[in-house]
């Protein structure tokens, strides 16, 4: 007979709620926001979770589902990613789901991350608007902001 998986919550130092999911085979342990588990929960997700590994994924991703042709991976569910974007966790550990560590990018020749893509777009209208210099070289010319998305 198997052991009920129970999710745990827990503040971290930081003041954070968040949830540590014990994954199916005892494949270690994930975790992810409390408010980010609640809403999936709510979503109807299943709350037993499990790390789909095989050669040609690499090192796994954390998943939920009834069945095999039935699942959700955990990730992308947090973050809402649709087709044609990838999400990629900023520390490499796939374990990690807090929405902090989550990071969204299109795929194609043209990858870029959407987030410091804004955030760039960002510095630079404060520079336009504010005629100081731009704190961060690397930020594009002001030509290229259109092409950030809305």
């Amino acid at each position: 007979m198997r052991t009920p998986r129970t999710p745990e919550r827990f503040t971290d130092e930081t003041g954070a709620e968040l949830v540590r999911v014990s994954l199916a085979k005892d494949a270690g342990v994930a975790t992810v926001d409390a408010d980010d588990y609640d809403r999936l929960i709510a979503q109807g997700l299943p709350s037993q979770w499990s790390l789909n590994r095989n050669a040609n994924t690499g090192p796994g991703y954390v998943k939920a589902g009834v069945s095999r042709d039935n699942s959700r991976v955990i990730a992308r569910a947090i973050v809402g990613a649709g087709p044609k974007m990838q999400v990629s966790y900023r520390d490499r550990d796939r374990l990690n789901l807090r929405r902090e560590n989550l990071r969204v990018t299109f795929g194609g020749r043209g990858r870029y991350d959407v987030c410091s893509q804004l955030e760039r777009a960002q510095k630079i209208a404060a520079w336009l608007e504010g005629g100081k210099p731009c704190e961060d070289a690397s930020a594009p010319t002001p030509h290229t902001v259109a092409a950030v998305p809305a």
